[in-house]
């Protein structure tokens, strides 16, 4: 095994850590997901509702997605191009947090950027939180909707449930019935009160 795979092996579990253990990273790691995999099914809201809680959040985000960017162009892309994109975001998010802790005057350059470019981070910011807003309450009228579907499906069983028991209980009575009309008009036991003569 290369020392280059030993890195990316590395760097992959180094990144998964991070992600486990620091919420800011973790919801980065979506970020920055959501980016390189854009895969249909990959779920907005677990990252919307955390970007969204405040302009200044959005704008600390939006910082480290454009230092994230440009570490993968810089000094990922061509370092590490047997990896899927799944790999690629723990090694970015390695790299990130390696990189700031080791100089915290990186992000400047970055930080001006956001800063310049204040009212088109902000237009994103309202695009998105529009977004999430949309798709929460999207969510939540399918969840209801979802709800009354189980309780139509449940009273549907119970229906169902409710016939096979009102049957049973209908053959029972049948049956007792049954015995009932023959010992009422069964002639033998009265014979029985009647004296021989």
């Amino acid at each position: 095994m290369s020392l280059l795979k030993i890195s990316n092996i590395d760097l992959i579990n180094e990144g998964k850590t991070i992600i486990k253990d620091n919420p800011f990273y973790f919801t980065l790691h979506l970020l920055i997901k959501y980016y390189f995999v854009k895969s249909q099914d990959f779920y907005l809201l677990n990252f919307l509702k955390d970007i969204t809680n405040s302009e200044t959040e959005f704008k600390v985000f939006m910082v480290y997605i454009e230092f994230s960017i440009y570490l993968y162009n810089s000094q990922i892309k061509d370092t590490f191009t047997g990896c899927d994109n799944e790999d690629i975001v723990y090694i970015i998010i390695a790299y990130v947090k390696n990189t700031y802790d080791s100089n915290k005057n990186i992000l400047k350059s970055f930080i001006n950027s956001v800063t310049e470019n204040e009212e088109e981070v902000i237009e994103k910011f309202n695009k998105v939180k529009a977004a999430y807003t949309f798709k929460k309450d999207t969510l939540e009228k399918f969840e209801t909707l979802n709800d009354a579907l189980t309780c139509l499906e449940k009273a549907k069983e119970l229906e169902n449930e409710s016939k096979k028991y009102s049957n049973r209980a209908i053959e029972i009575l049948q049956g007792l019935k049954g015995k009932f009309l023959q010992t009422i008009f069964n002639e033998e036991p009265s014979k029985l009160f009647i004296k021989n003569i």
